[in-house]
């Protein structure tokens, strides 16, 4: 038998060879006894199924002792207690030999039970209903809640939560408790819902004249007597406490979401908000502001008017009378960055749903553009126009008229006092042979650009705008310019240039007429100079310069890392590592970086895992790696598992083998099913070999075999 330590034998660890040799005719266990959960109180059962020369005998044991009695090919508890919970097997035995079965776990359980059964209850309508069960019993203990005698899909807990209820959920609960052992159902439960008001006339939306009575009435039926508050825009209406409500000589006012409160003895239902629109037209309140404007192009013009009217009112801004330029647009119109093409009359035009086709137009407002004259630099004796470029909204009389140094008047310039169907004017003021006593502020001046045929004192529309250009004579003074710190700067992302941005800052006493810089970029690895200009009005020019310092901070790129390999080891237990770069694709920003392994290809390397590292170096010093494995065995073809017998046990021994890691199984039978495991046995590493002691104190029956992964 297996307790016998000279049956025991050692051969190739996978699969596991026994030589165990039983006496001819002795009885085989084809169904050993099963593990059993059971309540306290009701019958256990154990039974084996064996095959042999008969006749059989048994005798059952509970943890390793004998059963008084128990003597029969079944085994019963007729009502187990939770001390006769533990392991049950049976000696089987003819007169050829005996076997002992593998060990059956008796698990005796308390039954549930009810501790405190759900209540019933009553709950209004979209309440939350709560119903719970308390039991008691071996845990794990499970639930499931019925309604009307089906099973509810969820409720698995002791508490059943009904949220929002509806009278569809009124009736009656229990729940059924269970472990392994048995189960237990509660008594019922019954759940009433009281339903609220049930509104079957909800308040419509209405479109009513100002002026007119507003009408909405609510219907509904409840338990009771029923009350009804009717609200405004989310607050109560004084007064508004029937199921009609009645919005006499109806206005502006009236506009808004009107909802009812109906409450009866349960509770209170709140009705859909349905609106009143009081079909007020539109009437502006503010005509667009300010009424005309004189601006410079580039610059930005704000027009604002004001309405009143039943909401959501419309504002359409149009240009010229038939120009929309602002559709569903607000009170405010802005324009940015203007050109002469934003020169004209502005007017709004507001609807809503009242006046449709019927819309409040309001009164006009005027933008003139000017492209004012420039700053000049020239050199004495030279011929100079300063020019202002004007559009008007419409044919205007216009006045110009330019002051030097803001005291002097020069002249008015061409197209002066000019009343025209064109919009359009340039006005000139030539200089010729200029001296430096004409140096100076030149300001230029601009009368009634806004659509008005006379000019009198008291005309709103007669606005002066003045725009002021610096003529310099004889200038030789360049632009001031200053360039940039030094800059340092990485390359661009997969470059190996940049290109930064960067700007110098120029002034000059009349204008600045550019500025550049060389080279312009993109800029190489390593220090540029880069220099940068600026011109003036009189072409005078100035320079700076400065240091811009490409540096590369960007690693390589490595892909293709190779996946973990396996060598065997040789006779000395170690492997030489290949060169597992061939697979491996690097590259880089700034050329092709070099590719090094560690460790170096025919290095060796011993038995186990060994990280190989990869690395990829640039030209700037940065690296990217990868890693792998590089798994060495030694290979064991067989392995020699000897015992060695002594007075009180019996030694198992084999020898270390690394990397290969030796599992000792066990087993107390080798017939089908062989319930293979690893063993209780701690294994002791010693002097090259692993060592397991078998005590003969044991009285059952164990095989022995080594596997390996």
């Amino acid at each position: 038998s297996g307790s016998n330590p000279l049956q025991w034998a050692g051969g190739p660890p996978t699969p596991g060879r026994t030589n165990v040799s039983l006496p001819p005719g002795a009885p085989i266990i084809t169904v050993p006894p099963s593990d059993r959960i059971v309540g306290t109180n009701t019958p256990a059962t154990f039974s084996v199924v064996v095959c042999g020369p008969p006749p059989y005998f048994y005798q059952w044991r509970f943890n390793g002792g004998n059963i008084p009695q128990a003597t029969n090919a079944q085994f019963t508890i007729a009502s187990a207690e939770m001390s006769d919970a533990g392991l049950y097997s049976v000696v089987v035995s003819n007169g050829a030999g005996s076997v002992v079965s593998p060990a059956a776990r008796l698990i005796v359980q308390l039954p549930p039970f009810i501790v405190a059964q759900p209540q019933s209850r009553t709950n209004v309508q979209f309440e939350t209903a709560t119903l719970s069960v308390e039991a008691g019993g071996t845990l794990p203990l499970f639930y499931q809640w019925r309604f009307n005698g089906t099973a509810l899909a969820g409720a698995t807990n002791a508490t059943l939560l009904l949220t929002n209820v509806e009278p569809n959920q009124a009736g009656v609960y229990s729940v059924v408790v269970w472990n392994a052992a048995a189960s237990v159902a509660s008594a019922p439960a019954t759940l009433v819902v009281r339903p609220l008001p049930v509104i079957t006339l909800e308040p419509a939306d209405q479109k009513v004249p100002p002026g007119t009575d507003a009408v909405r009435t609510v219907v509904a039926t409840g338990t009771g007597l029923l009350t009804y508050q009717w609200q405004f825009n989310g607050a109560d209406l004084p007064g508004a406490t029937a199921s009609t409500l009645v919005l006499t000589n109806a206005g502006l006012q009236h506009t808004g979401l009107y909802r009812v409160r109906v409450t009866d003895t349960v509770g209170t239902r709140v009705s859909r908000e349905a609106s009143i629109y009081v079909l007020v037209r539109p009437t502006i309140v503010q005509q667009p502001s300010p009424v005309n404007q004189v601006v410079a192009v580039g610059e930005t013009v704000e027009l604002t008017a004001e309405a009143t009217g039943a909401l959501p009112l419309l504002c359409r801004w149009r240009r010229n009378g038939n120009t929309n330029i602002a559709v569903e647009a607000g009170f405010i119109l802005t324009l940015t960055n203007v050109t002469h093409n934003e020169a004209g009359f502005y007017d709004v035009v507001i609807t809503n749903l009242a006046g449709g086709s019927s819309p409040a137009v309001s009164a006009r407002a005027y933008v003139a553009v000017v492209e004012p004259p420039a700053s000049r630099g020239v050199m004495p004796g030279s011929d100079v126009t300063l020019r202002a470029v004007t559009r008007s909204p419409g044919p205007a009389t216009n006045y110009f008229w330019w002051l030097h140094n803001g005291a002097t008047l020069v002249g008015e310039g061409t197209n002066a006092r000019t009343l025209s169907s064109a919009a359009m004017f340039t006005n000139d003021l030539l200089l010729a042979n200029v001296t430096a006593a004409q140096a100076g502020q030149y300001t230029f001046f601009l009368s009634n650009a806004v659509f008005q045929t006379n000019l009198v004192s008291t005309n709103l529309y007669a606005v002066t705008t003045a725009f002021t250009a610096t003529l310099v004579v004889g200038d030789t003074e360049p632009p001031a310019i200053a360039c940039p710190s030094n800059l340092s700067v990485s390359t661009a992302p997969g470059l190996c240039t940049a290109h930064p941005a960067f700007q110098p800052v120029a002034t000059d006493n009349v204008g600045v007429t550019g500025t550049a810089c060389a080279p312009p970029g993109p800029y190489p690895l390593g220090a540029t100079t880069v220099t940068c200009w600026a011109w003036d009005l009189a072409g005078n020019s100035n320079s700076c310069a400065f240091t811009l310092t490409v540096a590369d901070a960007q690693p390589p790129t490595l892909t293709n890392c190779p996946a973990p390999l396996t060598l065997s080891a040789g006779t000395n237990g170690l492997a030489l590592v290949p060169d597992l770069r061939g697979g491996v694709s690097a590259s880089d920003n700034c050329g092709l970086p070099t590719l090094t392994q560690t460790p170096a290809p025919g290095s060796p390397v011993g038995a186990g895992t060994n990280t190989v590292t990869l690395t990829a170096r640039d030209s700037a010093g940065n690296i990217a790696t990868c890693q792998t494995a590089l798994i060495v065995e030694v290979p064991v073809t067989e392995i020699l598992l000897t015992v060695e017998l002594q007075t009180t046990n019996a030694v198992i021994r084999w020898p270390d083998t690394p990397p290969t890691n030796w599992t000792l199984e066990e087993a107390t039978n080798l017939t089908s099913p062989v319930n293979w495991g690893p063993s209780a046995l701690v294994p002791v590493r010693q002097n090259g070999h692993w060592r397991a002691v078998v005590p003969w104190t044991d009285g059952t029956n164990k095989f022995f075999r080594l596997t390996r992964p």
